[in-house]
């Protein structure tokens, strides 16, 4: 009866000159570092840019020894952990995950591809929208004039799009949604915590891997694409079928986080509440009992050391701030009472229908 602690999953293979994940900062700068146990560090490559919370991958999963993997795990055991209900629906699979991405200061590295992904009902790719929660940084989003398609196709062959996108910059806690067909793209020097969807047995054409596509790798300046980065005729599909092929305001994408419920001991905030994650942020400061209502739970302590209890618990269990937890079905309602003056608990799952 205790919760499945997760080690760091640092996605840092890779890292060389063309292919690799040039765009995340030196391990003396990174954030996300400072989100992990110092033991770890030596484990670690020079360049460190994307950290997946609670990722059941087939390829990329998190590790909750060196030798059994998440995936391995929810395969195994995926009802028992993650409920009746949502495995119906989904399999003994999350369904979404988190990401922590770091990029390079450096304009020239650190701005990702200008991409996009499919809207709901895309004839051949699966939606993946995606969910921001910034530290710092800015993004592009959307474009600011209607253009011509073939305008926008020579622009990207040109890389050169970017000057027709939004900039949209963030302060700390601010909430961004990029719906399917929206162009976008995380820019250099920012720290994001990202929610999207992963992988699901149901309810998608075609692989995950389809569910991204890029217009230009050449944001910011960036003189050369990294091979096989660039799709533009494709991306630009995508974006016409999503009917997105037109000005937007940014702001109206920016999301406000809605309180749940608050207390003298803790406040429940939702951040995001889709059809593909609901994500829920939780500041404690005194004991604050969560129900898992019949479902496995991902989750990550932000800030903070919290003692864990659960009805059938024979003791409190700790959890360690920068950790990374499933919250299993059957352990059905948990008590989180910090140590520390206060802690900051994230909690995301894949909604059932």
């Amino acid at each position: 009866m205790k919760l499945i602690k997760l080690l760091p999953n640092i996605r840092d293979e890779d890292c060389d000159a063309t292919t690799g994940y040039i765009w995340g900062k030196p391990k003396d700068q990174s954030n996300i570092m400072r989100t992990i146990p110092a033991y770890t560090h030596g484990l670690i490559k020079d360049i460190v840019a994307e950290r997946w919370c609670c990722s059941d991958d087939g390829k990329w999963p998190s590790m909750i020894t060196e030798t059994l993997s998440l995936r391995d795990l929810l395969s195994a055991e995926g009802e028992r952990i993650l409920g009746k209900r949502h495995c119906h629906q989904f399999g003994s699979y999350l369904g979404t995950v988190m990401k922590l991405l770091d990029t390079s200061a450096d304009p020239a590295k650190g701005t990702l591809s200008i991409q996009v992904h499919p809207h709901d009902g895309h004839p051949t790719r699966p939606p993946k929208p995606e969910m921001w929660e910034a530290s710092e940084g800015s993004v592009y989003f959307g474009l600011k004039e209607e253009h011509a398609e073939e305008e926008l196709l020579q622009a990207a062959r040109e890389g050169n799009i970017d000057k027709m996108l939004w900039k949209v910059s963030f302060n700390k806690g601010d909430l961004l949604e990029a719906p399917g067909g929206m162009i976008h793209a995380l820019r250099y020097g920012g720290f994001f915590m990202e929610w999207s969807m992963a992988y699901k047995k149901n309810g998608h054409q075609g692989s995950l891997a389809d569910a991204t596509v890029a217009l230009s790798d050449r944001g910011d300046g960036k003189l050369v694409a990294r091979p096989g980065k660039e799709h533009p005729e494709e991306a630009l599909e995508v974006v016409k079928a999503a009917g997105m092929l037109k000005a937007i305001d940014p702001m109206d994408y920016v999301q406000q986080a809605s309180v749940i419920s608050t207390t003298a001991e803790y406040t429940h905030l939702r951040l995001f509440d889709t059809k593909y994650a609901v994500v829920d942020k939780y500041e404690i400061t005194g004991p604050c009992t969560i129900s898992l209502q019949e479902r496995g739970l991902s989750s990550y302590l932000k800030e903070g050391v919290l003692e864990v209890t659960s009805k059938d618990s024979v003791g409190a269990e700790m959890y360690l701030e920068g950790e990374e937890a499933m919250l299993p079905h059957y352990m059905d309602e948990l008590t989180f009472t910090p140590t520390s003056s206060s802690a900051t608990l994230y909690i995301w799952y894949a909604p059932s229908t």
